[in-house]
């Protein structure tokens, strides 16, 4: 068996195919499919699903940050993600790894070789240190995504240039028996351009993106020919990408409907923990719901709405409070897409979550369900009672002073692609879910499967009739390797594509 390479192609779908003529090849002439996503299709979660093969419930990571007693917000990161993962259990067989931009995989589980991610604070260091002078390689750089689309767009160019050249460099010196590198530049370019490209092709935008995306195929082109016969590539996204007609604000709705109270005073969910000197905040009311409105009026005050808290010290809200103590039901969080229930106010919690669940019925083209529905787990609490998900509306928090906005919005769609490349693949796989990763490559490199796992493998995808094996889930235990941790720069990049 040779070496298994993953290149994460981050939101990356079939539409983004017409962009890309190698990968499109690829796709068309191996075993290859549309490959599913978690609920929700967000990052976070996806990508921690992808190495535990389990879902949210048993992995324990729902979003970007988790929210204390008094909704204060952090940044998680790897010590966040509870279950071991694919590559803890290759690396106990004694197979070595190379991991680049793999969230959560820092502070290490390993004593592998691992390269921050775009989730890692500037100050995270390789591991292990002296890793990038061993290998002849730089430190891997993330943008700062805080310009015009334009701008963020040649940022990102450039940092993908130099982040695929210190893979193929370390790809060439073939030390390793697995190496993952997730290119995370096929998500934010769309963050920024996917509605040019589909809706004004011929803007100075779009062709940005389209020059990006033509070196990614390049770049995964050059992967597979530098590639050995008997090396396997696989090819996966996390989520896919795609225009939503509308959005869903989900605590105007609640307010709609009876279950939530807005107070001037009341309680308002922060999406970022407060870095200001002072946490005293002005709101600016109904002059900022309108701007909120606008996602162009939006995009352009935002730096303005920066540098006005960095001089005063105060932070800049527009959001209505919610008062908790009246609310029956609300939403926290940006990306959860979930509604949770206020057991402070409602005694009867069941009852009023198969009520909700219920009245969606009536809500065209949103899906609602309890959380027992989509999660199992020890974590199963810390997920929202009423989880959402739509094809048509992008699913938003507010309150937002409307229900729909009418504007039609660019976010992650529910399906990516799966493509294997190599003498491990035989036929394309039935209606693959990025759970099933973990598992089929287990089995891949002939290793039993822990038995709680969620994902199968895929038997009918790998060229190999060997029975599945299996081992107790409880027999392997995982532990982190001493290393700072730092979440400088992280929130900025997550602000500026709009996930907080």
């Amino acid at each position: 068996m040779g070496r298994t390479v993953i290149l994460g192609l981050d939101g990356f779908h079939n539409d983004l195919l017409d962009f890309t003529p190698a990968i499109n090849d690829l796709y068309e002439s191996y075993p290859s499919a549309r490959l599913e996503s978690t609920i929700p299709p967000v990052t976070a979660p996806a990508w921690a699903g992808f190495q535990t093969g389990k879902n949210q419930g048993k992995h324990g990571i729902f979003d970007f940050v988790t929210y204390s007693e008094n909704f204060s917000v952090s940044l998680l990161d790897g010590r966040s993600l509870d279950s071991v993962t694919f590559y803890e259990l290759l690396s106990e067989e004694g197979y070595t790894c190379y991991l680049q931009n793999l969230p959560f995989s820092l502070p290490p589980r390993i004593e592998g070789d691992i390269m921050p991610s775009w989730l890692d604070g500037d100050g995270v260091s390789p591991q292990p240190d002296d890793l990038c002078d061993r290998l002849g390689v730089e430190k891997p750089r993330y943008p700062e995504l805080d310009g015009s689309d334009t701008e963020n767009v040649a940022e990102m160019r450039d940092t993908f240039r130099h982040n695929k050249d210190t893979f193929l460099s370390v790809l060439n010196q073939e030390e390793h028996d697995f190496l993952f590198h997730l290119v995370s530049v096929t998500d934010w370019l769309q963050h920024a351009a996917y509605l040019s490209l589909i809706q004004n092709p011929q803007s100075d935008v779009a062709k940005r993106a389209k020059k990006l995306l033509a070196d990614v195929d390049e770049y995964v082109e050059r992967v597979s020919n530098d590639l050995d016969d008997t090396d396997d590539l696989i090819l996966l996204s996390d989520h896919g990408f795609r225009v939503f007609d509308d959005y869903f604000f989900v605590n105007d709705w609640l307010q709609e409907s009876g279950y939530l109270k807005q107070s001037r005073h009341g309680t308002t969910f922060e999406n970022k923990s407060k870095e200001l000197d002072d946490t005293e905040e002005i709101n600016v009311g109904v002059f900022g719901q309108l701007i909120r409105q606008s996602p162009f009026l939006l995009r352009a005050v935002k730096p303005v709405k920066r540098a006005i808290e960095n001089l005063s010290g105060k932070e800049l809200k527009a959001e209505p409070g919610i008062d908790l103590s009246e609310s029956v039901a609300y939403c926290r969080s940006k990306d959860e897409c979930a509604i949770r229930v206020n057991n402070d106010v409602v005694s009867e919690s069941e009852t009023l979550k198969e009520e909700i669940q219920r009245r969606f019925d009536d809500v065209e083209d949103i899906a609602a369900y309890l959380d027992r529905e989509v999660y199992s787990g020890p974590h199963v609490e810390a997920a929202g009672d009423v989880i959402l998900s739509s094809a048509k509306y992008k699913i938003s928090r507010g309150p937002r002073g409307e229900v729909h906005s009418g504007n039609s919005v660019a976010h992650h769609g529910q399906y990516g692609i799966l493509v294997g490349v190599g003498p491990s693949f035989h036929e394309a796989p039935s209606d693959p879910h990025l759970l099933d990763v973990a598992p089929t490559l287990l089995h891949q490199f002939s290793l039993p499967v822990p038995e709680d796992i969620d994902g199968r493998v895929l038997t009918e995808w790998l060229d190999d009739n060997t029975d599945v094996t299996y081992r107790s889930s409880n027999d392997t235990s995982y532990s982190f390797f001493s290393k700072e941790a730092t979440d400088e720069g992280v929130e900025d990049r997550l602000e500026n594509l709009g996930y907080l």
